[in-house]
């Protein structure tokens, strides 16, 4: 009995051995720390909104009858919704510092797409002017977020003098501009798809497994980007368009499916 005990936690500890160092891997890039912080925020965002409606709830199936519910659980869940509350809001700042170095990536992205533009035009090469149109916008949109939320957040700070309208707007700002990037995304996920089923690559789930990976990762980015859209133009507008649960449960969604693909690349 003994030795079975201990063969189980020496296989328990093997699989957790192995399951850190993934992902150690999966967060040495700055894309990787930002898929999980991304994930860890909206998990933790998701659950403060659920726990703090189930305390407002007046009457819950099953818990309101039983004793000691209202005076000692709903405390308890408000008290919780609080911290995670709390553990949102530091999590998003964490993410807006480690984007705020997303900037250079941005602009070296932004330095090789305008060189590849000059180079395919040099040698007369084809290219998608309604693709390469959509990545140029796309280049814009994201300067213009990194911008607008770093300019957001150090003027939080009091680092640059901002007046408290300016930085609400500037907030604004870079989560339309982010809204903008899904959308031509979208956009472009469609251009690709037809390019995809003019040669025959277009497949079925089950297909996919044994085979047709440019069709599943263009089904796993549009899915994504199916689920940012409706958060996006809902954290753009002020008071937002959705229940917060339903934006957090699509943003949990994106997310995950984001760190997933960050997962499986450090395999």
């Amino acid at each position: 009995m003994a030795t079975s005990t201990s063969s189980i936690l020496q296989r328990k500890a093997i699989l957790l051995s192995k399951f850190l160092c993934h992902l150690q891997q999966a967060v040495q890039s700055r894309q990787g720390q930002d898929a999980l912080l991304l994930f860890m925020s909206e998990t933790s965002r998701l659950l403060a909104v659920l726990l703090e409606l189930l305390a407002r709830t007046p009457h819950i199936p099953r818990l309101s009858s039983l004793s000691g519910f209202n005076k000692t659980i709903r405390p308890v869940m408000t008290k919780a919704a609080g911290r995670f509350q709390s553990l949102t809001g530091f999590l998003d700042e964490w993410q807006m510092i480690n984007r705020m170095f997303g900037l250079l990536d941005v602009l070296v992205g932004t330095g090789q797409f305008l060189r590849d533009v000059r180079r395919r035009r040099k040698e007369n090469l084809v290219t998608d002017r309604k693709d390469m149109a959509l990545e140029s916008l796309q280049h814009v949109s994201m300067i213009l977020f990194h911008l607008c939320e770093g300019a957001a957040c150090l003027a939080s700070k009091r680092i640059l003098t901002l007046p408290s309208k300016t930085q609400t707007r500037l907030s604004f700002a870079a989560v339309r501009a982010w809204a903008a990037f899904t959308f031509l995304d979208l956009a472009r996920g469609a251009i690709e798809y037809r390019k995809m089923k003019k040669r025959g690559e277009v497949t079925s789930p089950e297909e996919q497994k044994e085979g047709g990976k440019d069709m599943q990762q263009w089904r796993s980015q549009f899915l994504i980007n199916m689920a940012w859209a409706p958060v996006t133009v809902h954290w753009g507008v002020d008071g937002g368009l959705l229940p917060d649960s339903l934006a957090s449960l699509l943003a949990v969604y994106a997310t995950s499916g984001i760190f997933k693909d960050v997962w499986k690349q450090t395999a």
